[in-house]
């Protein structure tokens, strides 16, 4: 959340659809929570920056907060503010119905609401996991929309769905449940200097209660994904709008304004640090010898107090002392490369002269999973006897860098001769112009999933394709692959003069893969993602 931000962690960030996808999420948090500025100028960075990554990622509720305001971000594309876009937009908020409610109750009026607090009254009564606990933050969201909505026509009324909530709502503040207060909550607050004045009647009040409740719960639980579609369902209440912008769920959460702000302000300008460069700031190990390194990654395993993460076979094996081997001294290393065919990489030569393999391996004690840095299970390092080329017979292309798919689009009918089809869509698609991942150094691996090291003459075919495609893109196009670069190697001249890239390749059933410049930089990664969750 906005409230737990953490700067270095913004600024160390190497990827930046993660950086562009916080621009998204704190500003869907700032927009319910009463900084609605602050969060238009976070959607000004993402669209200044310019993206990477194309802006359907994220969901357009927030352009029905720009039109209600009259202000839109600076640089956001006219097609958004498009009255039809628009229209359409806020006719789909209207229309989206938590799936449980009968189409004939699905009325934006006191008996579509009463439909909505039954089913509340229904889930609030359970623990909720998954699917339910969203249906319940839909029709949380959609209850505070209609509430408003009716409180502002002044047609509001009381119901008996609503005071088996009101019930609820009193219970949790410590009141009797079985007995409501003519003195209620509302009337002991709602003259109070800071209570925002556009919550207008106890109903919606004690609605924005409940929904402050199941926010802080899903805060407190971690539960960051349900969270998200909660705000954005909350986003797109427009009627509850003016609630949010006076700052409602930030009273009802007892957050101070002051506090909030500040907290806003300093999300705003980590990101536009981050946003500046496509180049993460140099994290805490990026100096370190790789001896260093790997302690790191060592005692983070080893501090770790979760057992879960060190598989099922700790109940043969127990904790093993270190993950570290005996170092291969030059002969190992020479016959290595002999064997091999090939001048290994020299941060890959450093490590096997650190640790000769590190971590779990297959052998290891009976063990069937690599275990790697304790606070996450990955792949083991293999000692230089495992090292060997496998053919994957992968139709995955080595993709390394995050481009936006409209750049993609324009440029990839020019590089390939082609014209695009009738529908305006390109004929050929990126992992028909990237070389294949066939022939691979593998180095470790896990289960079903490896670790690569991709050799030079693959590499320097990709890095050829990219740069062609920065050669035909527009000024725009060319700034966003600059920035991909960067994020990737530090800068588009190291982005040039790399020779050999690191490969995760998950072998689950989509089969993902994700490449790192070097092995160092993946270790660098691991060691810093280790300690942030270490149990």
């Amino acid at each position: 959340m906005v409230l737990d931000i953490n700067r270095r962690r913004i600024l160390e960030d190497p990827s930046l659809v993660s950086i562009e996808a916080a621009c998204h999420k704190y500003a869907y948090e700032l927009a319910v929570l009463g900084e609605i500025a602050m969060a238009r100028q976070l959607m000004a960075l993402f669209y200044l920056a310019p993206p990477t990554t194309d802006d359907g990622v994220a969901g357009r509720s927030l352009d029905l907060v720009w039109h209600a305001t009259g202000k839109w971000p600076e640089g956001c594309p006219e097609q958004y503010q498009d009255p039809s876009f628009l229209g359409n937009l806020q006719s789909r908020a209207t229309t989206d119905w938590p799936p449980s409610i009968k189409p004939e109750d699905r009325t934006y009026d006191a008996y579509g609401l009463d439909a909505l607090l039954e089913l509340i009254e229904r889930y609030h009564e359970k623990p909720l996991y998954g699917i339910h606990r969203r249906e319940e933050c839909h029709a949380l969201a959609k209850a505070l929309d209609i509430s408003a909505k009716l409180a502002g026509e002044g047609t509001q009324r009381d119901s008996l769905e609503w005071m088996k909530v009101k019930l609820e709502v009193n219970e949790q503040a410590g009141g009797a449940a079985d007995s409501i207060s003519d003195s209620s909550l509302f009337d002991m607050v709602k003259d109070s200097a800071d209570f925002p004045k556009t919550v207008r009647d106890q109903m919606t009040y004690d609605i924005l209660r409940l929904v402050a409740d199941r926010f802080s719960h899903l805060q407190d639980g971690q539960e960051y994904a349900d969270l998200k579609i909660f705000i954005e369902h909350l986003v797109g209440a427009a009627y509850a709008l003016p609630l949010f912008a006076d700052g409602g769920l930030r009273f009802v959460l007892d957050l101070d304004k002051d506090t909030v702000h500040t907290k806003a302000r300093f999300v705003l300008y980590a990101l536009r640090e981050r946003m500046q460069h496509g180049r993460p700031s140099p994290n805490a190990y990026a100096a370190t010898p790789m001896r260093y390194l790997l302690n790191v990654c060592n005692d983070n395993s080893m501090s770790s107090g979760c057992d879960q993460y060190w598989g099922d076979d700790i109940e043969l094996t127990g904790r093993i002392p270190t993950l570290f081997k005996e170092p291969a001294d030059k002969a190992t290393l020479s016959a290595l490369e002999k064997r091999l065919g090939t001048a290994l990489p020299t941060d890959f030569k450093q490590f096997l002269q650190v640790s000769n393999g590190f971590g779990l391996n297959a052998t290891d004690d009976k063990c069937e999973f690599g275990i790697y840095n304790g606070a996450f299970p990955t792949e083991a390092l293999y000692a230089a006897e495992d090292i060997k080329w496998v053919d994957t017979a992968s139709t995955f292309p080595l993709d390394m860098l995050e481009i936006p798919r409209d750049l993609l689009d324009s440029v990839m009918p020019m590089m390939n001769g082609k014209k695009p089809t009738m529908n305006g869509r390109p004929l050929s698609e990126p992992r028909e112009v990237l070389p294949l991942l066939h022939r691979v150094l593998e180095i470790g691996k896990a289960d079903c999933d490896s670790l690569w090291l991709v050799p030079p003459k693959v590499v320097n075919k990709a890095k050829d394709v990219y740069f062609e495609i920065m050669e035909y893109a527009n000024k725009t196009g060319r700034k966003s692959m600059q920035r991909a670069m960067e994020a990737f190697a530090g800068s588009k001249e190291d982005f040039g003069e790399m020779e050999w890239v690191l490969v995760r390749c998950l072998g689950s059933a989509d089969c993902k893969t994700f490449a790192y410049s070097s092995l160092r930089t993946y270790l660098e990664r691991l060691a810093v993602e280790s300690g942030r969750n270490l149990c």
